[in-house]
């Protein structure tokens, strides 16, 4: 499934990206591997997924980086009511 994965985030398939970073963020058939997760998650992220881009913020609050409640990557601009 990796050599798979691999083949398609080379083509910038965020599905693919996002699904590598769950690998080593998830030790699936790899040693867990923080930087590799991230890079992958950042890549996907780019390509707009946003299960990636919520793991990012997630990984973020994780390790204890501030942030910030309206850096939110999925909370809309217009959404202006309680919380």
């Amino acid at each position: 499934m990796r050599e798979w994965w691999e083949l398609a985030a080379t083509q910038d398939n965020g599905d693919a990206q996002r699904n590598l970073g769950l690998m080593w963020d998830n030790s699936w058939g790899v040693e867990r591997d923080a930087k590799k997760t991230r890079d992958w998650w950042v890549k996907a992220s780019a390509q707009g997924h946003e299960a990636a881009i919520q793991n990012l913020f997630d990984l973020d609050v994780f390790e204890g980086k501030k942030v910030k409640e309206e850096t939110d990557p999925l909370v809309e601009e217009t959404d202006v009511g309680p919380r």
